[in-house]
């Protein structure tokens, strides 16, 4: 599993970097659609930092299983955020309403939390002050899974291009390699590869 819930009582920060074309937004939407469909009394909120994703994406996923789809993309939601500021204020409210309601949400993806870190300094700082420590927050709630990858036309390798604070949240590391199918996911931590596939027609994973 890509994600678990500690012993601590919090839930695991899983952080996947890959660069734009190694398959992380595809591997998000199978780890939603799979999370949506093994438990149906599961809520997922799904934060698009690209503004690449739409439901059709999800409701082709879903085709490969014969699932209720009203049923399951009921308990999905998409939110799209346009800049910093905007992810910064659906974070926050997700917190308010996980402390009101815990059960309103299960598991929590953000597609390429670094889409908008390049844009100039004070954006940068807005992942270190305010976006990372309400991720650190939110993470007493349950699961927090995260892709980020550098832009298409940087030089800059993946590390290299988040906050010093980052690290101290985050509980489990993996790397998309970028390679033709099959592509590989790799658990840093352990250093151990798992085999994926992608289906080019519907961007569903095969592990």
């Amino acid at each position: 599993a890509v994600v678990s819930t500690q012993s601590t009582g919090t839930a695991d920060v899983v952080d996947i970097r890959g660069v734009h074309i190694s398959g992380c937004t595809s591997l998000l939407c199978s780890i939603t659609i799979s999370h949506l469909i093994s438990d149906p009394k599961s809520r997922v909120v799904y934060i698009d930092c690209d503004r690449g994703v739409s439901p059709y994406k999800f409701q082709q996923l879903l085709n490969l299983y014969n699932e209720d789809s009203q049923n399951v993309l009921d308990r999905l939601l998409l939110s799209s955020c346009n800049n910093p500021y905007e992810l910064i204020e659906t974070l926050e409210n997700l917190e308010k309403e996980l402390d009101r309601d815990k059960s309103m949400c299960s598991i929590i993806l953000i597609d390429n939390i670094l889409a908008y870190y390049w844009s100039n300094i004070y954006d940068r700082n807005l992942m270190k002050d305010k976006i990372v420590p309400v991720i650190g927050t939110l993470k007493k709630h349950c699961p927090i899974v995260v892709t980020r990858h550098p832009p298409v036309k940087s030089t800059k390798q993946p590390d290299n291009t988040v906050p010093h604070n980052w690290n101290r949240i985050v509980t489990r590391r993996f790397e998309l390699l970028n390679q033709t199918n099959p592509r590989y996911l790799v658990d840093l931590s352990s250093n151990t590869q798992t085999e994926i596939r992608i289906d080019l027609d519907t961007g569903a994973i095969v592990v």
